[in-house]
């Protein structure tokens, strides 16, 4: 909270212009080190998505069941997300336009993900179920990065990923597409 952009060059050795060239704030810096530690999951996802592995399936369900479970565990990623989140909402606009594009970036993996999973194309169900698996996904990076733990077993959480994993597409789709019962209003 307290860092400077030239207590950043002094730490650097290069002079605050030349850090200025690059950085315009802090919260620049700190986004990019956050961008550059999801560089491997991005990795990953693109290959996944461009059916570019030799993972089967199950392989690819534990994978990304792990990949989840992994990022609750990353406190200090988690806090940095959250103080990031927090400047972006009180009106840094850069900030807010940078994580727009971002989440449209993580839905659109999560989406390449499921489909390649659950074997269909993309949907307005898979999207939409991509979407809440996100929130769901930062709802407890938030909670471990406020909370002395999260209120749930992490071996059942990785459960309950493998099992919406295993959903039958198909007939998951049809219940959501036809099913008056499921209706909210």
């Amino acid at each position: 909270k307290n860092m400077t952009l030239k207590a950043v060059a002094d730490a650097a050795s290069i002079s605050k212009g030349a850090l200025y060239y690059y950085y315009k704030s802090k919260d620049e810096i700190l986004y990019d080190i956050m961008a550059q530690d999801n560089a491997h999951s991005r990795e990953i996802a693109g290959k996944v998505i461009e059916k570019d592995h030799d993972l089967d399936v199950e392989s690819l369900k534990r994978e990304v069941t792990k990949g989840v479970l992994n990022r609750f565990s990353q406190l200090d990623k988690n806090k940095l997300n959250l103080y990031l989140q927090g400047e972006a909402l009180q009106g840094n606009v850069e900030l807010q336009k940078r994580y727009n594009d971002k989440y449209h970036e993580w839905i659109n993996n999560i989406d390449g993900i499921l489909s390649r999973i659950y074997k269909v194309e993309s949907t307005e169900i898979t999207r939409t179920i991509s979407t809440i698996a996100l929130a769901a996904i930062e709802g407890i990076c938030i909670q471990k990065a406020l909370m002395d733990d999260i209120e749930g077993d992490e071996d059942l959480i990785g459960k309950i990923i493998m099992f919406l994993l295993s959903l039958d597409y198909k007939n998951t789709e049809k219940v959501l597409k036809k099913n008056s019962k499921l209706s909210y209003k």
